[in-house]
């Protein structure tokens, strides 16, 4: 049992309230990450990227039960309402859609976004309140890929 999501979350929502400036990366319990926008790496997509420098840079990898696990937090630099944030290369997609909630901000107020993982590999922020998302965060999504 991984025991590691509620800290991330609390840890995530420190840095999004601005009374933490820094998260290490959890146990990785034997995962390979792969950090995205990093050399060889899936790129950044529609003005996502990295949080900053306190806070976890967005990575993936499979653990030996074969979930898949997405973390970090990520800002906008164009927000909008939807937009695909990156996409999995072959071998870390669902055999179906996935949909999963996670926690963001428009810039003044927290909301929780609905994250959609395609069997194309495209991971996909939504807004469901119309407004534009400029943060989210991944505390620890964890697909299970079949």
């Amino acid at each position: 049992m991984r025991t590691t999501t509620g800290l991330l979350f609390f840890c995530s929502a420190a840095l999004l309230l601005g009374i933490m400036t820094g998260c290490e990366m959890p146990e990785d319990q034997g995962i390979e990450w792969t950090y995205v926008g990093t050399s060889g790496a899936p790129a950044f997509q529609n003005g996502w990227g990295n949080f900053g420098a306190s806070a976890q840079g967005l990575a993936y990898g499979k653990d030996s039960q074969g979930f898949l696990h997405i973390i970090g937090s990520i800002t906008d630099s164009t927000p909008a309402q939807n937009g695909t944030v990156f996409t999995l290369p072959t071998g870390f997609r669902p055999s179906k859609m996935v949909y999963n909630g996670i926690m963001g901000a428009d810039g003044t107020v927290y909301i929780t976004l609905l994250v959609t993982v395609t069997n194309t590999g495209n991971v996909i922020i939504y807004s469901n309140v119309g407004t534009m998302v400029n943060s989210a965060n991944f505390s620890d999504l964890t697909i299970f890929l079949d």
